[in-house]
């Protein structure tokens, strides 16, 4: 905080630029401490910095991040009207749209309860846009269809979880993306032990841990 504070009032860093990117730090930040209410006020800055500036990117990006927090406060109706208006504009990229749409079902699949009816809708939506991504070689393809086996893990039996989610674990080390690795196997945990299996849970969090160090 006392960083990012000294960052916003410095003078030779107030150009548009840095102040967004400062603005959007601040909020995954706050997000990761459990602030949701810092995280959204610092994410709708940063969104609404960014809509000054004709880059998509930056847009979705920051958008994406307030999304996120209005579904960790239970505004899933508002996060979604972001993402349906940016996909009613003809000029935004694919590969933008589905990195949206993922990072949505991520974290609709783990609320609790588990929004089935809206996460299977967005399984068909992302599933037909990931299939349009120009490059197959980024990441993008992949973080899609996890993004779809996690929420079909929310309604999997317990025996279906741990191949699933120690497959893509080894996926993203073989893409040297140890930090998304460790996330994946850390969700499956958490899954493991709402169905009470808690020895199945214990080696996810184990493998995770030795990434880690």
């Amino acid at each position: 905080d006392e960083c990012y504070a000294e960052a916003l009032n410095c003078p030779a860093q107030d150009d548009l630029d840095t102040l967004i990117l400062l603005y959007h730090g601040r909020s995954i930040c706050a997000q990761k401490q459990g602030k949701m209410d810092d995280a959204l006020r610092w994410s709708s800055l940063a969104a609404a910095s960014a809509r000054l500036k004709l880059d998509n990117d930056l847009q979705i990006r920051t958008d994406v991040a307030r999304g996120i927090c209005l579904i960790y406060l239970g505004k899933v109706d508002e996060a979604m009207s972001l993402l349906e208006a940016w996909e009613h504009m003809h000029n935004v990229p694919v590969h933008l749209l589905t990195f949206a749409y993922g990072e949505y079902l991520l974290t609709l699949a783990k609320q609790r309860p588990y929004p089935e009816v809206l996460c299977r809708q967005i399984e068909g939506k992302l599933a037909g846009l990931s299939t349009d991504v120009p490059d197959p070689s980024a990441t993008l393809p992949l973080d899609a269809a996890w993004a779809i086996t996690a929420s079909k893990l929310q309604r999997a039996p317990a025996e279906h979880i741990s191949p699933a989610v120690f497959a893509y674990a080894e996926l993203y080390k073989h893409q040297r993306l140890n930090c998304r690795a460790i996330e994946v196997l850390e969700f499956g945990a958490g899954l493991l032990e709402v169905h009470g299996d808690l020895l199945g849970a214990y080696a996810l969090l184990k493998a995770s841990t030795q990434m880690k160090r």
